[in-house]
């Protein structure tokens, strides 16, 4: 059975992913600031934690759930982000600095505190947005 740690899972693509892997006899971490989607869907096979990339706290929470219940994790999904939508005149400077805690360094904290626990034959897969590729010009208001 694998084992498999994703983020952003109380909708979008977390959300779908966690009832895929579910149905694959996987066994899942589901992280999310919002766990009720994915507890409300009482699978056996999947743990649902409140979770936020830029909490120092809800990390090593996570660290320690690892630690204590699983031996290792196969792999570990950093899907979950954060966007601010609004002219990139207008953006300020904190909010620039909460988009980049939570999808630069959340992702790496949590990537780095998985990756011991990872089998040789482990991934680690990063989700990103279009907005990241193709800019504010398609998707305007999403520079930040």
């Amino acid at each position: 059975m694998k084992r498999i740690v994703i983020t952003g899972t109380s909708r979008g693509i977390g959300f779908e992913m966690v009832q895929l892997f579910a149905q694959q006899d996987c066994e899942i971490l589901a992280l999310s600031r919002n766990p009720k989607p994915v507890q409300e869907l009482n699978l056996s096979n999947v743990r649902a934690l409140p979770f936020d990339l830029a909490s120092t706290k809800d990390l090593e929470n996570v660290e320690s759930f690892l630690k204590e219940n699983w031996s290792s994790v196969d792999i570990l999904i950093n899907n979950a982000g954060k966007l601010v939508n609004k002219p990139f005149t207008e953006i300020t400077a904190e909010e620039l600095f909460s988009v980049y805690q939570t999808n630069a360094m959340g992702n790496f904290q949590l990537t780095q505190k998985v990756v011991p626990m990872m089998k040789s034959d482990g991934h680690v897969v990063s989700i990103s947005t279009m907005g990241g590729v193709q800019g504010s010009v398609k998707f305007p208001g999403l520079s930040a």
